[in-house]
């Protein structure tokens, strides 16, 4: 079938949504009409062609302006409101649209008819919804910016406005002069076309750029972000968000400002108790050099192995920072966990006082001699969770104990445990007490005082060390800590972790009232090969030695010093009134306070007196002094003697790499005092010249770090990758931190020794890595470490520093003692080398000042680091962290404070000052000094 164009201008316009009528101008008479104004009007049955357009309207402005037409007038219309009454006679609101159009003989008018109410409805609704829209705009917190493809402004939020502090004159122009406005506010200008650019090239709304930092002049800051609005996959604008990030950024500049003052006031409290602690090791050391008793002398010995665990401990817990910041690093090592046990083991009898609690060990005796681990936080660890249960339990008894889990390929499974008889904790405050400075309940608090530190501390050096606390209570039924840590095995010790069987020692009568403490003795001698009678109380031994066949052998008689209503003397004296048992000895154990309470006469009949907990070493110690080994790596004072007049490091070749002088003196002579061939160069690019001219000059390179022309990591670096050097380099530096350590080892160097050294650590330092045992063609060498013991010390000579000399020095910020072991007594060196950095501090400001004015930070660096290092060698505590302080804001690329700069020289003369009187009176008390 064919179509004609009549036919299809039909077809099209009854395909068409709106009524369309068409009209006669002048006989106003309808002469055409589409299907959707038939039906929509009602006019299917009776046609509206034919019909006059004033029977279909009703309006009294549409007779106006028909009779306007009629006579000739009338012209094009749009959305005039009219009321057309459909074929049913209802009337229908409606609104029309009315065109000429001209023809060639006739014009006709063409009518575009919509419902009224239909339109209305729609548009209260895209006004609603266009209403809503920028409502929720308003609601949004952050500032909100919209731009067409051609970069004007479509839209803003109020938030916007009022973050860029746009005036309300601005905001009524145009959008150029609204960007021109914020163009004009930003610190460092960003291009609008480069946004459209960027996305050009991306399809959907799921494209966005990344977060940018918008700085104004008036000091705020923006978090920017942008997405593409998309249309047909073209950008036809782009959304923009600002975020005001300018409080957030000023409170964490004031966060870590804070931080960092509380850090310096953390090191300074720490160092204000480690001052007097180290008087208190001083004059311990001097104690010990005394005449004392052989009681005296383990009270003073033990006095000084306490008092060096809370200096440790001291530190690590004033530097709580770092367990906030997950800065907290360990530092294994091979220890004895009998020693750390024995470490413990003083630190607790202090806290028992007059208690009446049992404290007791449970250690397996099948634990390995050696372990690879952090001593001072597992015995830090373990001072918190008994001093903890020694707070908290009123009687009974505290059990600390260590059990042999299973033996892993290199290692061990250990299980820690403190178990004591106290107040018990109730399980809903289980979590709570890991929460740092809380406790289960504030009547804990006001009863027991206390942090609730240590708990949490605790926790996350257990969580470092691989480990997880276990909590067993119940109020009211005291409390079981523990947790498990594989230790690494340290080699050449797995092979005899089993210990071998005990020869037997004898018979030995146990009296303690305390059941768990007779069980756990038992243990511990019948390990040591005894063989045990254990009783609870005096009359069940007099019991026991009634029945005892005539002849028996009793070796020893083990009793508790307290036993209520007990006689134990009485019972002494009846056994040595036995045949055979004259000579028995009597061997109490007990707290210190039971100790003194002993009269001299009841002294006098003990063989010894073990303060609680016992170990086996200790009572092995006590009962066989002839056999048993020396403790903790000591000797005795003649053997220190002959060992002092040893030379530890004969043969070895040393090149000290150091660019101040008084450090190389002081390090050369002490070195070549211990048997050492010393040879200097003063930065790292002579040590490379040395060792390019012959590899094989030396056997170990100490290195500083921080030098003038190379320094110690680009020397380290050229040594190995360019010379391929294999020998032993050790860093040697003033920088001691964690970082500073690893930095110094991806350098390529073996190992990082702090100034100031300790000599002793130094010796055995070089010892295992610097000892040749051959050498290569290329120079380069292996060290030999076998049969070096790790635990080994060199007892050099010192010079005792009298008491008042050490309060007078304590007093300016001096550890004189420290210093003299570090010089190893040798006083004229000393003098000398407190000579030498009077003359260089003297002129450490001028210098100091002179690179600032150049701002040439890393020179002025480089000054007040060589300083601190000598003034730290010095004993000149007080001023190297001084030094410290100002070398910080050097390294940030900062000048030291006015206040600083102004009270460095006043520090440097006071110090001069006491370290040369200090000298003098030193040289005095020697007597002429040393030879």
């Amino acid at each position: 079938m064919s179509w004609d164009p009549a036919t299809l201008d039909r077809v099209m316009c009854d395909q068409s949504s709106e009524m369309l009528l068409v009209v006669d101008p002048k006989s106003l008479q309808i002469i055409a009409a589409n299907r959707q104004a038939e039906v929509t009007l009602g006019y299917e049955a009776t046609p509206l062609v034919g019909r006059a357009i004033t029977e279909v309207e009703s309006s009294l402005a549409d007779i106006f302006y028909w009779e306007d037409v009629r006579v000739g007038g009338g012209s094009d219309i749009d959305n005039a409101e009219s009321m057309y009454i459909c074929g049913d006679g209802v009337a229908l609101p409606v609104i029309k649209s009315i065109r000429r159009l001209r023809g060639d003989v006739e014009d006709v008018l063409v009518l575009r008819v919509r419902d009224g109410a239909s339109l209305k409805r729609g548009e209260a609704q895209l006004a609603a919804l266009s209403g809503q829209l920028q409502a929720t705009l308003e609601s949004i917190w952050e500032g909100v910016l919209v731009l067409d493809s051609a970069g004007h402004i479509v839209n803003m939020n109020r938030r916007f406005s009022a973050m860029w502090e746009i005036p309300e004159a601005v905001l009524l122009q145009d959008s150029e002069a609204i960007i021109a406005f914020l163009m004009e506010q930003l610190s460092t200008p960003w291009q609008l076309q480069d946004d459209f650019t960027a996305f050009s090239q991306q399809v959907g709304l799921d494209s966005q750029a990344g977060c940018e930092i918008t700085k104004l002049k008036n000091g705020r800051l923006f978090e920017r972000r942008v997405r593409p609005q998309m249309d047909r996959g073209e950008v036809i604008g782009l959304v923009y968000s600002f975020h005001d990030i300018s409080d957030f950024v000023h409170a964490r500049q004031e966060a870590e400002e804070a931080s960092r003052s509380k850090s310096r006031f953390l090191a300074n409290m720490s160092h204000e108790i480690r001052t007097p602690m180290n008087a208190i090791l001083g004059l311990l050391k001097l104690l010990q050099r005394t005449e004392l008793s052989t009681r005296q002398r383990d009270y003073a010995s033990k006095t000084e192995g306490a008092a060096r665990s809370l200096l440790g401990l001291l530190n690590d817990i004033l530097d709580f920072s770092k367990v906030e910041a997950g800065k907290l690093t360990l530092d294994p090592q091979p220890h004895a966990l009998t020693q750390i046990f024995r470490d413990l083991s003083v630190i607790l009898a202090a806290n028992v006082g007059a208690k009446p609690v049992d404290l007791l060990f449970d250690l397996d005796p099948q634990l390995p001699p050696l372990l690879h681990v952090d001593g001072l936080r597992l015995l830090q660890v373990l001072i918190n969770l008994a001093g903890n249960a020694l707070k908290f339990t009123s009687s009974g008894e505290v059990v600390v104990g260590v059990q042999l889990m299973q033996r892993l390929e290199d290692a061990v499974r250990l299980e820690f445990t403190v178990t004591d008889t106290g107040i018990g904790i109730a399980p809903e405050h289980h979590a709570k007490i890991f929460s740092g400075f809380s406790q289960a309940e504030a009547s804990t608090t006001r009863k027991f005082g206390g942090t609730g530190l240590g708990l949490a501390i605790s926790l996350r050096l257990l969580e470092l060390m691989g480990g997880q606390i276990t909590l067993e209570s119940a109020l009211g039924q005291g409390s079981r800590f523990s947790f498990q840590l594989d230790l690494p095995v340290v080699q050449g010790e797995a092979d005899g972790a089993q210990a071998p069987a005990a020869a037997s020692q004898g018979l030995v009568l146990l009296i303690d009232d305390n059941a768990r403490a007779r069980e756990l003795l038992s243990r511990m001698l019948m390990a040591e090969g005894w063989q045990v009678v254990a009783t609870a109380s005096v009359a069940e031994a007099q019991a026991w030695m009634a029945a005892a066949p005539d002849g028996l052998a009793l070796n020893l008689v083990l009793a508790d010093a307290q036993l209520p209503g007990e006689d134990v003397w009485a019972c002494l004296a009846q056994l040595r009134a036995r045949p055979g048992w004259a000579e028995l000895p009597l061997v109490m154990s007990g707290t210190p306070l039971q100790l003194e309470a002993l009269t001299p006469a009841e002294q006098a009949l003990l063989k010894a007196f073990l303060v609680k907990p016992l170990m086996a070493v200790a009572l092995r110690e006590s009962l066989c002094p002839a056999t048993a080994p020396p403790s903790d790596g000591q000797h005795d004072g003649e053997g220190a003697a002959a060992n002092a007049g040893a030379a530890p490091l004969a043969g070895i070749r040393l090149l000290v790499v150091e660019d101040n002088l008084n450090n190389q003196q002081v390090a050369r002579e002490l070195l070549e005092d211990a048997g050492a061939s010393v040879r200097l160069a003063s930065n790292g690019q002579e040590a490379v010249d040395i060792m390019r001219a012959d590899a094989g000059a030396v056997d170990l390179l100490l290195m500083d770090v921080q030098m003038p022309v190379m320094d110690g990591y680009t020397a380290t670096r050229i040594l190995r990758e360019e010379l391929g050097l294999r020998l032993p380099i050790v860093a040697m530096t003033a920088n001691a931190m964690a970082s500073d350590r690893e930095e110094c080892l991806a350098a390529g160097m073996d190992e990082h020794v702090g100034k100031p050294f300790d000599l002793d650590r130094l010796v055995r330092l070089i010892q295992k890595l610097g000892r040749p045992t051959g050498r290569s063609s290329d120079g380069s060498i292996e060290s030999a470490t076998e049969g070096v013991a790790e635990t080994a010390k060199f007892a050099f000579p010192t010079l005792l520093v009298p008491g008042p000399l050490l309060e007078q020095a304590l007093a300016d910020g001096i550890e004189i003692q420290l210093a003299m072991d570090r010089f190893m007594g040798k006083l004229p060196r000393y003098q000398k080398s407190v000579a030498s950095f009077s003359r260089s501090a003297a002129e450490l400001p001028a210098q100091i000042e002179a690179a600032l004015q150049a701002r040439d930070w890393p020179a002025a660096q480089l000054q007040v680091h060589a300083s601190k290092g000598m003034a730290a060698i010095l004993g000149a505590e007080r001023l190297a962290q001084m030094l410290a302080e100002g070398e910080a804001r050097l390294e940030q690329g900062e000048a030291p404070d006015a206040t600083w700069l102004a009270a460095l020289p006043a520090q440097l003369q006071g110090t001069v000052a006491a370290l040369t009187a200090l000298a003098d009176a030193l040289k005095a008390v020697a007597s002429g000094g040393e030879k």
